[in-house]
């Protein structure tokens, strides 16, 4: 959210450059959850106890309208959207185990040209943050990607995408 009126922010370094620096508060804007609620149901309060809720309390840095079309809400069930990618790779990460055992860097590891792979279990994380596609390595299947326009073709994987690769069976 880059469109954050200056009186909003409330990050320090946005005071102590006297608004040089914009500082993180638009990457801090909170999470959307429902559309239809407001706050995008960020701070909504829920109660099972059948007694009085307090009202949900206003976020601490507002969304922008456009944020509503990111709810959590409208994204479930919809094939490429980010709340299914998360599902999916959540489910990946705990039938593999992933995250228990040793990360080590590939042998594609390339910081200097953009590119971070590396290796937990028999997966294979590669993401591409440089400019210029990059190889993807042979012998290796996608089990998901960071979005439904990566293109891998070619053996090649696109600039600003990632992949989990596991060995071909």
């Amino acid at each position: 959210h880059t469109t954050l009126a200056d009186e909003l922010r409330q990050d320090p370094s946005f005071f102590r450059t006297q608004g040089a620096e914009r500082g993180r508060d638009g990457c801090r804007i909170p999470m959307p959850w429902t559309a239809d609620e407001p706050g995008l149901g960020f701070s909504a309060v829920g109660n099972d106890a059948g007694t009085q809720a307090p009202a949900a309390a206003d976020p601490w840095l507002p969304q922008p309208e456009s944020y509503t079309r990111y709810a959590a809400d409208q994204q479930v069930g919809v094939e490429g959207s980010a709340f299914e990618l998360y599902r999916s790779v959540l489910s990946h990460r705990a039938e593999r185990e992933l995250g228990r055992g040793r990360l080590a860097w590939a042998p594609n590891n390339a910081p200097a040209e953009g590119v971070l792979s590396y290796t937990n279990g028999t997966l294979q994380v590669l993401a591409n943050l440089g400019t210029k596609p990059v190889e993807v390595p042979a012998g290796m299947s996608v089990l998901a990607a960071s979005g439904p326009a990566v293109r891998t073709e070619h053996g090649l994987l696109s600039p600003d995408a990632a992949l989990w690769l596991v060995p071909e069976q």
